[in-house]
């Protein structure tokens, strides 16, 4: 396609101020659309078309608002309209009070490109917008008299140039394609050895152009590992060739490289063709043609209907300008200066036979626009719209920013945080947020400065902490691919060419620089969802995770996965967090998963760790609070040799054991794709399993970077005084080293609530001695009566109304487990590991005290090392944890008994009992069997003998005090 547009450049003074309500808080209000620059009529007809009830109107309060169109400055301390604006329009018949059929309305409206002046170069350059290709005006009808266009008298001082050139300004821009599918920038069209030429031809008949003077610029991008090169012409009169950077093959980030070119060229007819022509170095090089501009010079006649026109002739200060335009019926000439388009004026012309003059102070660039009343632009009427008062909001402890398909899913949520966490939460759209803070069209930094709006009118206690974008987005703004996924948008960078240097990021909307420093102000996150479905699926994920169904012992434990290769690199970064969580938060229960402790399985497929994909499974399976990982990784598996991969998920069956997974690898989280569901976002959505939050990257990241940023995270999650309130958001919020941070996503609720248990179980003795006394190093086969007691975290009282259960894990000492150094750049390591358990045991907790009695196995055990308690109790509302590692353990067992596989086949039950029990004794030869009953001190108070006959044996033991036994079952002469 190719695209000719002839566009005005503004200056708008921008300004930034708060007020209580919105426009749009009362009245009727009309949307209209434009995709021209030009002057626009309104007529009596299409008024009534929209609704509006024209006979009944007083046409002098008819009202335009809207504001200057381009994309948003992006620097927060840029100034920007914080409301839809005033406009000044024309209304022709409204001076008698009514709308009369013959009346209409004109006014200015601007395309969605506009043009920046380059005044080192002395040059124009386009800008389109890359969110949206139309420009938005909404038209109401107020109880006062609306905003009017004025004369603007012609200056009176003598003038200090006459005007005798004009700028005519000519783009051509497609944006087809985004290789790298990331950033803003968008290609036009492709070159290779099969496809060598593109040609633009334009006829200027209607102008009167000088024969120099003229500017051509132009960017071109080309993918080759050889130089290559293009040549331009105009009418066959070849610019300079162009050399286009190459890019190295041993760089696998860099996709294509940009050169821009611009030159003073001539112009001897008014129809002429821009060629370009690419000379690749061989089959393998690509070219792009990004966009070019045409800076002409040409002479200040009026070429018919509507015209455009500026000059950087004469600027400065204390400058007056003589403009004159040529045109036959000088008469029908209307004349705007449209410099600032919220302030339009008319100018007053002084009418010669063939032409029009005035003077006006030039102290800056001006732009005008001429009309002669024969022909004007129609806008798009885009609906009538609802009253809305996003300013007039109460700014929340929480902001939903959602897309009107998801918004039952999204008030239903506001619903659980204002009734679990009594939290203040508002639910918007993002067209509720355009219509205010972008005039109806969309533009990511609408989002932003809603925020920052929000931010800036709250006291300093009661800012807005998080904000959830509840829905998914993608790099294409504009949905030029089928089944996009854009509902609520994200910020992509202006690189695109590289993978590591480019990046989207929702850190943006949560107030914080784009240089990549300094904290956010606000915790963003992201639920990327695309159907109603997946919004509810979610939804019932985030309540399950809050229910008491989700109580577990499960919270005590962490995984972390270390890559292997690369000078065991992640090992290291792995370890260091696992030492973190030892030292800080001993409580914790981890697993240590790296490659390099397995076996490297060579298939047809490649190199596989079957053992780590086990591994994983049934770690989170088993229930685990924390998944940490660091290492090599994609949009779809972790690692070269896939120990984790979409098609796994449909094996964890995690639905109540949801964890939160920390993946420093790039690309995981590639939210903003519509052609995958990366692994991030498949682990955050998968159905009743997976993660209740993932945190990872959107984008290539560099180790080191990610493991500051790993560290911040693991730091604030074991840190004990923020576990009270510390909320997935606020493990975003922490000082940023470097832009890498900023590829930094979190996939999940920022303001839900991390699940730590509330209480915390202690330790008070062992066999009846105080813990804190006890000495004795405890062998293999002891019989070990523990007592306990449920405290609050802070202070420590006893919580005598806790009634529940308690469960105890024993793990055996710490051990060394030495890698493999299985990949070229690896190294055998011994990293200590506390993984293995010895045994584990429940009981019943009354009044906040319980006591409970295990037996460690009778195997021999080398050396000698601490015992880990870990506790987990929960009374099916609320739960605690605890450890104890000051038992010390090892030697050879007091007694060893042979074991029989009959006597594995024995069950007893209940095993908390009042009057008998019950003994399950499998079909076998008759045996006699010997029952003996011993007290938590090991002394024997009861036997009994008897025939082991198929069946249930109920058996009565007389006289037991309330208290913990163990029961016995031996083979007669056998034990």
């Amino acid at each position: 396609m190719k695209k000719l547009a002839i566009l005005v450049f503004f200056t708008i003074p921008f300004i930034s101020f708060a007020q209580q309500n919105s426009i749009l808080s009362s009245g009727d209000w009309y949307k209209l659309a434009v995709e021209e620059t030009g002057v626009y009529k309104l007529t009596y007809s299409e008024l009534q078309s929209y609704g509006i009830d024209v006979d009944n109107i007083d046409p002098r309060n008819l009202a335009l608002f809207g504001n200057p169109s381009g994309m948003l400055p992006e620097l927060l301390e840029e100034p920007h309209y914080t409301d839809l604006q005033p406009m000044a329009i024309q209304i022709i018949g409204e001076d008698d009070g009514v709308f009369d059929p013959e009346d209409y309305v004109l006014f200015f409206g601007q395309g969605s490109v506009v043009w920046e002046y380059d005044a080192d170069q002395d040059r124009f350059q386009h800008m389109v917008n890359l969110y949206a290709e139309k420009t938005n005006y909404f038209l109401t009808v107020l109880e006062e008299a609306g905003k009017r266009i004025q004369l603007q008298q012609s200056e009176t001082l003598a003038q200090t140039a006459i005007i005798d050139t004009l700028d005519l300004l000519i783009y051509h821009e497609n944006e087809w394609i985004n290789p790298g599918k990331s950033g803003k920038v968008w290609l036009g069209e492709f070159f290779n050895e099969e496809n060598l030429e593109q040609d633009f031809s334009f006829n200027l008949e209607d102008f009167s152009l000088y024969p120099n003077g003229h500017q051509f610029y132009t960017q071109l991008m080309a993918r080759s590992f050889e130089t290559s090169f293009f040549n331009i012409s105009i009418n066959d009169v070849y610019f300079d060739t162009i050399r286009m950077n190459n890019v190295s093959p041993s760089n696998l980030y860099q996709l294509y490289k940009y050169t821009r070119f611009d030159s003073f060229f001539n112009l001897s007819e008014n129809v002429f063709t821009v060629l370009y022509n690419y000379l690749p170095a061989n089959e393998f090089s690509w070219g792009w043609l990004d966009c070019f501009d045409l800076n002409l010079k040409v002479k200040p006649i009026f070429t018919g209907d509507q015209m455009p026109f500026r000059s950087t002739q004469n600027m400065g200060e204390g400058s007056v300008s003589f403009y004159a335009l040529n045109y036959s019926q000088a008469s029908d000439l209307k004349i705007w200066n449209v410099t600032n388009p919220l302030n339009v004026s008319e100018l007053e012309l002084n009418i010669e036979t063939n032409s029009v003059w005035f003077k006006i102070k030039n102290d800056s660039l001006l732009e005008f626009h001429a009309f002669n009343g024969n022909t004007f632009y129609v806008p798009e009427f885009a609906g009538q719209i609802e009253n809305q008062n996003l300013h007039a909001f109460e700014p929340p402890d929480l902001i939903i920013v959602t897309h009107p398909n998801f918004l039952a899913q999204a008030n239903q949520l506001a619903l659980f945080h204002e009734t679990e966490d009594e939290m203040s939460v508002g639910t918007f759209t993002i067209d509720q947020i355009y219509n205010e803070f972008s005039t109806g069209t969309q533009d990511v930094t609408a989002i932003r400065n809603f925020v920052r709006y929000l931010w800036e009118q709250s006291g300093d206690e009661e800012k807005p902490k998080y904000l959830l974008l509840f829905g998914d987005a993608s790099y294409d703004y504009l949905d030029r691919m089928e089944n996009n996924t854009n509902f609520v948008p994200t910020y992509e960078s202006w690189e695109s060419s590289n993978s590591v240097s480019s990046y989207a990021t929702d850190q943006y909307f949560g107030l914080k620089e784009l240089t990549g420093f300094g904290e956010m102000q606000v915790a963003v996150g992201r639920i990327p969802v695309s159907t109603v479905e997946d919004a509810n699926k979610v939804l019932n994920k985030i309540q399950a995770y809050n229910s008491n169904e989700a109580l577990g012992s499960w919270t005590n434990e962490m995984m972390f996965i270390g890559d292997d290769g690369d000078g065991n690199l992640h090992l290291k970064d792995v370890e260091r967090l696992a030492r973190v969580v030892d030292t800080a938060s001993p409580v914790m229960n981890i697993t240590k998963c790296y490659l390099d402790f397995f076996e490297l399985i060579q298939t047809d497929d490649g190199p596989r760790y079957p053992e780590a994909n086990a591994t994983i499974t049934n770690k989170t399976n088993d229930g685990v609070f924390y998944v940490g990982y660091a290492g090599h990784g994609g949009k779809v598996q972790l690692t070269h040799e896939r120990i984790l991969s979409i098609d796994d998920l449909s094996d964890w069956t995690n639905k109540e054991k949801l964890p939160l997974w920390v993946i420093a690898s790039g690309d995981v989280a590639y939210y903003d794709d519509p052609g995958y569901t990366s692994l991030g976002e498949s682990v955050f959505l998968k159905d009743d399993a997976g993660a209740i939050a993932v945190l990872s990257t959107t984008r290539a990241t560099f180790a080191a970077a990610n493991m500051s940023y790993t560290l911040a995270v693991i730091e604030k999650i074991t840190d004990q005084n923020l576990q009270n309130d510390l909320r997935f958001g606020d493990l975003t919020i922490h000082g940023s080293a470097s832009s890498n941070d900023l590829k930094w996503t979190l996939l999940g609720d920022p303001a839900l609530k991390i699940h730590f248990p509330k209480y915390n179980v202690n330790t008070t003795a062992l066999n009846d001695i105080a813990i804190e006394e006890f000495s004795d190093t405890i062998q293999p086969g002891s019989y070990l009566a523990f007592q306990g007691e449920i405290l609050s975290k802070d202070e420590g009282i006893l919580q005598s109304g806790f009634n529940g259960t308690v469960y105890l894990k024993v793990f055996a000492p710490s051990y060394i487990r030495t890698t493999r150094a299985n990949q070229e750049g690896s190294f055998i390591q011994d990293i200590e590991v506390q993984d293995s358990i010895l045994t584990e045991g429940t009981a019943t907790i009354e009044n906040g005290e319980f006591e409970i009695m295990v037996k460690l196995p009778t195997n021999y055990f080398e050396g000698f090392g601490n015992l880990k308690l870990s506790w987990y109790a929960e009374n099916g509302e609320t739960d605690a944890n605890g450890y104890y590692n000051q038992l010390m353990f090892g030697g050879d067992p007091d007694a060893i008994v042979d074991g029989d596989e009959f006597l594995d086949q024995i069950k007893v039950y209940p095993t908390v009992f009042t009057d008998y029990l019950n003994i399950d004794v499998p079909q076998t030869e008759s045996k006699e069997l010997v029952y003996r009953v011993y007290n938590a001190m090991g002394v024997e108070i009861y036997s009994l003998k008897s025939s082991a006959v198929n069946g249930v044996e109920r058996i009565q033991i007389p006289g037991l005090a309330k208290g913990m036994y163990i029961l016995n079952v031996d083979i007669a002469n056998n034990s």
